[in-house]
């Protein structure tokens, strides 16, 4: 067996991990990845899975272990990408936001075949059918409920290559691992996001008796982290306080993914005889597809409009918004916004007011601290409370005990840690360590035998894809890099002025406010570039210069000019010719 981690190995996001096995390509999840300050303007990431395709042909399944988006929310790009359907195996919510994803994306609902996944049945892919080989060889997938911060979560048992025969019927009739597995055939736990719950992790319902784990593919989200994550009560607990506390309007932020804290939140909501207001496109479409797979259930009596919560007295009012990151375009964000003066509300006459209180009843992701920190000193200055902290937002993700626990109960040969970054994988291996388990410490693409022991065998390239608006991969790591010295250093551009091809104007953006400062510094420099270009005809012998050439040194001495007079060195790009050339190396660096 083969397990190759394409995404989310030393990074969180873009979760992807692929297992060969008897010829049969099996994706497990297929994640996007969320932009930090190092991409600015980009939507997301997805796999590039075509090295891998290329290897080892079309993957045969995709199988989601839950639905939050950095496990299903890059299913479209593969579809889309394949332009053929290929099952998708998963839990009805998870299949349910998937769908959301496509059909937002615009992907054709011909190319979803969502298929169900069920704890404790399993699951035999081959790459070859009973028609075309009696008794084909595969690979055996069983799901293992877990507890997670959506419903529905599970790990993976991935056990090959097997063949159907070898299965065995229990008791009820269902088809079950037997006991004792060929010397050939490799198991493997992949855990999926999950955490301890009443010192015991659930896996429901438990294979018994357990098969040796050849290597364990564990989450390491909070391998950083001490202690154990704590139990979803106390989330419950703390907003019912608030709640019963507060007397003006109480809005909470959290995951629209996040199905139990809007459950108990709903129901103390009740209790305490507020209304519950719902803000937020993704918060609607989590909770819609939770009510249709029947993992929620919201009495209609209970909500209301933002019109209707803007009109009842706001010690009867409760809102769930989006934007737990700071994003400016989510619920919270835009609440924020038409707290200034001359602002527009932005869900109807409905506005946060001073003796309101605001939750932050998530983490913010590393690299969004300082956004959430900025909205949430707005809402200070505006006479709201803002009430945050580990009583509001305990972790899906297992911390360290949790992990150890895992490790001692399971007792793989060898772990593979994933779904973090350099320092998660580290600190999840040194627990390994700790306990006497090796731990191989990969990255995307690194591909992995599983036989007698877990050795790196090979790589294959998989990089992410950058999609922004309706494109795939235009953007790409030149592009990043000029934006971000665009962000701190701002741009000078030098052009032609119309029908006088010896004149040169030089416009500054971003470098300074405009005023007369700034325009006798564009001014010099324009001149200084004349100066070059002038020389350059001059010395032409056929009086036609290398416009490149041209360029770059007029690119050059206007940096200079702006290096000198102001201490910086912006971006310079020269115009000069019909199609410009992409600002030079010397000038970017």
């Amino acid at each position: 067996m083969l397990v190759i981690p394409v995404g989310g190995c030393g990074e969180f996001g873009r979760n992807l991990t692929a297992y060969v096995c008897a010829e049969t390509l099996v994706l497990v999840d297929c994640g996007i990845q969320m932009p930090d300050d190092l991409s600015p303007g980009i939507d997301h990431f997805v796999c590039d899975v075509s090295a891998l395709i290329e290897r080892f042909g079309l993957p045969h399944a995709v199988v989601l272990t839950h639905g939050h988006e950095d496990h299903v929310g890059g299913v479209y790009h593969l579809l889309r990408t394949l332009e053929r359907p290929i099952p998708i195996y998963g839990r009805p919510l998870a299949l349910r936001l998937c769908h959301n994803r496509l059909r937002r994306n615009g992907v054709a609902a011909k190319l979803f075949d969502p298929r169900p996944l069920a704890p404790g049945q399993l699951l035999h892919l081959s790459a070859h059918s009973s028609d075309e080989q009696p008794d084909p060889p595969g690979l055996v997938v069983l799901p293992l409920a877990v507890p997670h911060s959506i419903p529905e979560a599970c790990s993976l048992l991935l056990t090959g290559p097997i063949r159907p025969s070898q299965l065995v019927t229990d008791f009820s009739g269902a088809l079950t691992l037997p006991q004792t597995l060929p010397d050939d055939t490799r198991t493997v736990l992949h855990t999926g996001d999950f955490k301890v719950v009443a010192e015991t992790v659930r896996l429901e319902p438990r294979p018994s008796p357990l098969p040796p784990i050849d290597l364990l593919v564990g989450d390491s989200t909070n391998a950083l982290s001490v202690g154990s994550s704590g139990d979803e009560k106390i989330v419950e607990d703390s907003l019912q306080a608030v709640l019963a506390g507060q007397k003006g309007r109480v809005a909470v932020t959290l995951f629209s993914s996040h199905i139990e804290r809007i459950t108990h939140f709903a129901k103390s909501c009740e209790r305490h005889g507020r209304r519950l207001c719902l803000l937020g496109r993704g918060l609607h479409e989590a909770v819609d597809a939770a009510e249709s797979v029947g993992a929620l259930k919201l009495p209609a009596s209970l909500l209301c409009t933002p019109d209707e919560a803007a009109l009842l007295p706001r010690h009867q009012v409760a809102l769930l918004c989006t934007g737990t990151q700071g994003e400016s375009v989510a619920a919270l964000g835009k609440l924020v916004a038409a707290l200034e003066p001359n602002s527009g509300a932005a869900f109807g006459k409905l506005r946060l007011q001073s003796g309101d209180t605001v939750v932050l009843a998530a983490r913010a992701i590393p690299g969004n601290e300082r956004a959430v920190s900025r909205l949430a000193d707005r809402l200070v200055l505006h006479g709201i409370s803002v009430i945050s902290g580990p009583l509001y937002a305990v972790s899906g993700h297992g911390y360290r005990d949790e992990l150890r626990w895992l490790l001692e109960t399971f007792a793989p040969k060898t772990l593979l840690p994933v779904h973090g970054g350099a320092r998660q994988l580290a600190a999840h291996a040194e627990i390994a360590a700790s306990l006497g388990i090796p731990a191989l410490c990969q990255s995307n693409g690194d591909v992995i035998s599983v036989g007698s022991r877990a050795e790196v065998i090979d790589h294959i390239p998989c990089p992410g894809i950058a999609i922004e608006g309706i494109t795939v991969g235009e953007v790409g790591t030149e592009t990043l890099r000029t934006r971000r010295l665009l962000h701190t250093t701002g741009i000078v551009v030098i052009a032609a002025v119309l029908n006088q091809p010896r004149r040169l104007t030089v416009r500054a953006i971003g470098i300074a406010d405009a005023g007369t400062k700034l325009q006798a510094l564009c001014e010099q420099a324009a001149r200084q570039a004349e100066s070059v270009l002038h020389t350059h005809l001059a010395q032409a012998t056929d009086g036609s210069p290398d416009l490149y050439d041209l360029e770059r040194a007029i690119g050059r001495v206007v940096r200079s000019v702006f290096r000198i007079a102001r201490g910086i060195k912006p971006t310079v790009v020269c115009l000069l010719g019909d199609s410009p050339a992409p600002p030079s190396e010397d000038l970017l660096s």
